[in-house]
């Protein structure tokens, strides 16, 4: 009986042991990444972000075909009417017949009241694309903060709950230690 008792304490022990190897094998993956250069890391990668990196350059180009049209427009003006003599020389074309007038048209920035107004709305777009790109910038940058944070939390709160396990299996071996040892047992009443 002495036999069976001693077997089963070592037995209880070895349970002990076996949970703390067990506990100490998990491994969690590290990261070790600073928080800085996990905020650059989204930034240069995120395709929402990327997105609105776009739709920014698009309202950009979009202003500047809107100033394009502004632009004021000069054209020259050639016209010219070259005449034969009426009769049976259909070829025979003459200076003095004909005549030739130039001319310069110009239209001014004045004059483009559309394009002044279709002008000042893509650099409203403008803004508003880019006031949308820095405030979802803005809000990864606050959700890659808040993971990093997360992250580091539940890296302690893992720790914490191993050294728990620890703890508690100590417990229990000592626990089973006392009530099988037969003098504390006669403490105990």
């Amino acid at each position: 009986k002495d036999l069976q008792e001693d077997l089963l304490k070592v037995t209880q022990t070895l349970q002990v042991i076996q949970v703390g190897i067990r506990v100490e094998l998990i491994e969690l993956n590290a990261f070790d990444m600073d928080m800085e250069e996990a905020i650059a890391y989204a930034v240069d990668n995120r395709l929402d972000l990327m997105n609105n990196r776009a739709a920014v350059m698009d309202a950009r180009r979009a202003v500047e075909v809107a100033a394009n049209q502004l632009e004021g427009v000069m054209n020259v003006v050639v016209e010219g009417d070259i005449n034969t003599p009426t009769g049976t020389r259909p070829f025979d074309f003459r200076a003095v017949r004909s005549t030739f007038r130039t001319g310069l048209q110009f239209t001014t920035p004045v004059n483009l009241v559309s394009q002044r107004n279709n002008y000042r709305a893509s650099l409203i777009a403008y803004q508003r694309a880019r006031r949308s790109y820095m405030q979802a910038e803005d809000s990864v940058k606050i959700q890659v903060r808040q993971d990093w944070r997360q992250l580091k939390v539940l890296k302690k709160n893992f720790e914490i709950q191993r050294r728990a396990i620890r703890s508690s299996a100590t417990q229990l071996d000592q626990t089973i230690a006392r009530a099988s040892d037969p003098s504390q047992a006669a403490n105990l009443d």
